[in-house]
This record gives C-alpha cells, structure tokens and sequence, in this order.
C-alpha cells in the first residue's frame, strides 16, 4: 500500500488481493455467506479495475443499512439475476435482470464480463460504465465478445495487478474499519506471523 497526495483528495495504491479480502470480509461481518462473499469482492474488483467508482459505492450500502442486513444481501446477491439471466438468453435468445430497485454496476461487474466471454452480452450498458451507475434492469443476448474489448480488460487487469490499484484513501481507511470486526482466530495469525 502506497499513499499518493494530489490537490482533491489523497489516493493510496493497494494490491487486487487487499481490496478483495477486505470486501469479503465486510460482507462476512453483515452476515453474508462465504461463496457470496468471495464472489461479490471479484464483482467489486472487476469493477474497480475496469470501470473505477467501485469501492464508494459498496460503502455507501454499508453504512446505509447499519441496522439491516437486507440492503447488503440486495446488493451482493444482484449477480445471482444475471446468471439467472444468462440462462434464459442463451436458450430463447434474449433475457432481462431485473432488480427490486437499482444497483450500483459494481454489483455485477465481474458476472457480465463472465457472462460475454461465454457468448451473452448486456445490451446498452458500456463496458466502461463506471461502477457506480445504479441500474434496475439490464437486458442479455447471445452475442460474441469483441476481441479487442478482450484485449484491452486483459491489459487494464495486468497493469492492476503489476501497478497496484488506486483509491482514495478515506474509503480505504473506512474499508479496513469496516472489515476489522472479522475476527481471525489467534491461531491462523501465529501461523502466518514471522
């Protein structure tokens, strides 16, 4: 982790991995399952990554559903919709997701890049849509990913991954606040404590 100071607000760089395991365990902490957990931190990765205006957002569910664990299960469990979604348009053609109420693309990012590799693509939504666009539907068709969209995500995921990944600093420090109330047993820390 390495903190870079501009005029608006500081941005500190952190591994792919840090942002992952710090998301999964807020979400754990709110009472999510593990497998849920693991795959929304790759949806909010994905989306930091590729669409930035990914980790504000996720914040912003946590702290507005302090007292209820509804909104966070809405939003981590958006995705299920799109595999749902994905199902249906690759045997008739066409599908929509559709949310209760809107959800911030980062919620689904990962699943809809997954999703266009196998051949269903989402219909008028940029692969660049920043993570914090709220949607309430999102329309599938079978239809094959542009290998030229393929390589640049793969280059924008090795530059994250060799570079580090930038955020501001203020929701990194309230993402680490956050999932410091996962507890890790004593045990798995002297295992890894040099």
């Amino acid at each position: 982790m390495a903190a870079i100071s501009n005029d608006s607000d500081p941005v500190t760089i952190i591994a792919p991995r840090e942002l992952r395991d710090l998301v999964y365990r807020c979400c754990r902490v709110r009472g999510v399952d593990p497998g849920t957990a693991d795959r929304f931190g790759g949806n909010l990765l994905h989306a930091q990554i590729h669409r930035g205006a990914a980790l504000e957002p996720f914040l912003s569910v946590l702290a507005s559903s302090t007292s209820s664990a509804g909104a966070v299960t809405r939003v981590v469990t958006a995705a299920d919709r799109i595999a749902l979604a994905e199902v249906t348009a690759r045997r008739e053609g066409a599908a929509a997701a559709t949310f209760g109420s809107a959800v911030p693309l980062m919620a689904l990012s990962q699943t809809l890049w997954h999703a266009a590799q196998r051949g269903v693509a989402s219909v008028g939504i940029s692969a660049t849509a920043p993570g914090d666009q709220r949607v309430s539907s999102i329309e599938l068709v079978a239809e094959e990913l542009d290998p030229v969209a393929k390589d640049s995500a793969r280059q924008r995921y090795l530059t994250a991954h060799q570079q580090g990944l930038p955020v501001a600093t203020s929701a990194f420090v309230e993402l680490e606040l956050r999932a410091a109330h996962f507890l890790v047993a004593e045990q798995t820390l002297d295992a890894v404590s040099p």
